[in-house]
């Protein structure tokens, strides 16, 4: 496991810019240049530091930079995985980072925790809460259902942006 001491020999963090630079690297033409590389999933990017042949993700060398300690589970606040700044970080829980994430690259309804019942011949919502699945009902349209859902949202805490399609920036 990497050490402050080693994380800090290697990298220096901006929290203005949320970038991480290497300060020194077994290549030293890479000095001074921003360490990492970005990995892009189908709706989230992050960007992946590597040091002693282990990839770690920027945002939690970033935290552990500022706080000396690993965080258990991360989330930005924004949705943009890129976005680095300590200000746009916060340490969570699962629950917390399930109630901020967006909508799965899957989902076909373009709603999430709805889906249309071939045996009820309606939409179906539901929602999931502290690992419970909790039915919200069937409908007859795709709205009602869409509403209903919103509704629950509110009721369970999750943030506006959970479940949207958008680019991260919301």
């Amino acid at each position: 496991m990497l050490t402050l001491k080693r994380a800090r020999e290697y990298l220096r963090y901006e929290p203005i810019t949320g970038k991480l630079f290497w300060r020194k690297n077994k290549r030293p033409a890479r000095a001074g240049t921003e360490a990492g590389h970005v990995r892009q999933r189908p709706t989230l990017k992050y960007r992946l530091v590597r040091i002693d042949g282990k990839a770690y993700r920027a945002h939690r060398l970033i935290w552990f930079l500022t706080f000396g300690t690993w965080p258990k589970e991360m989330d930005h606040r924004n949705g943009n995985g890129l976005d680095n700044r300590l200000s746009n970080l916060h340490e969570v829980t699962s629950q917390e980072n399930h109630q901020n994430q967006r909508m799965r690259a899957d989902n076909t309804s373009g709603v999430t925790g709805a889906h249309w019942s071939k045996r009820a011949r309606k939409w179906e919502t539901r929602i999931k809460v502290a690992g419970r699945d909790i039915y919200l009902g069937c409908f007859n349209n795709l709205q009602d259902a869409a509403m209903v859902r919103e509704r629950a949202n509110i009721k369970y805490g999750f943030t506006a942006r959970h479940g949207k399609r958008d680019n991260g920036t919301t």
